[in-house]
């Protein structure tokens, strides 16, 4: 078993500030066996910690979270940029790039998520670090279950000390990306909410630092 974190945001991102390879360190001192640097509508942030991480043994994925017209869309394992901000083609790059795509926070900031989407959809977030919230039985309910969807827990983090509050335990064979990949498609993954959640400290810090770089 691995802990792994799949979201979480750098400087790269509009509200964020973290450096990826700060980002990195402090995620290994935390025991994390991997991560995933998923900044908004950028790989920017995912491929500078990947450059930044010199541990075989620490997995460093490539993600976005890109915002499309039913909310955001995860997508992890990419290589390019996306730049359709329709979910369905979203998803359809996600997977051309052998990529897996997850609905993150799916009560928050999400509308008129359709079947159609949901069945080309690969994972489902079902505890989110910055969202004090138990949604996980009705996640399962509406999502996870109809749809056969992977379920991950992550932080969300936009900041340093929410690294690894919330967390995904995933049954790998080998501490690599590819091990990662199969585990989360073969649903062998187990979503852990962590002792901690929301802080409304973390919650409008982030939205200071976007409105600061607005600014800028």
């Amino acid at each position: 078993m691995g802990r792994f974190d799949l979201h979480m945001h750098s400087r790269h991102s509009f509200d964020g500030i973290m450096a990826p390879s700060h980002i990195v360190g402090i995620a290994r001192r935390r025991g994390l066996a991997g991560i995933a640097v998923s900044d908004h509508n950028t790989i920017a942030g995912g491929v500078a910690a990947a450059a930044a991480n010199h541990d075989p043994n620490f997995v460093v994925i490539i993600g976005a979270e890109i915002q499309t017209e039913v909310g955001d869309i995860l997508g992890l394992f990419l290589t390019r940029e996306i730049a359709s901000r329709h979910s369905l083609e979203v998803v359809a790059d996600i997977h051309d790039q052998g990529g897996v795509a997850i609905l993150p926070h799916p009560y928050a900031y999400h509308q008129n998520v359709t079947p159609e989407l949901l069945q080309q959809l690969d994972g489902v977030e079902i505890y989110n670090g910055r969202d004090k919230r138990d949604y996980s039985a009705q996640t399962y309910a509406d999502y996870a279950n109809p749809y056969g969807l992977a379920t991950v827990a992550n932080s969300d983090a936009h900041l340093y000390w929410e690294i690894g509050r919330a967390y995904t335990e995933l049954d790998l064979d080998r501490p690599d990306a590819a091990a990662v990949r199969a585990a989360l498609l073969d649903r062998r993954a187990r979503p852990v909410r962590g002792a901690e959640q929301r802080s409304t400290t973390a919650v409008y810090g982030s939205k200071i630092v976007k409105r600061v770089k607005r600014l800028l």
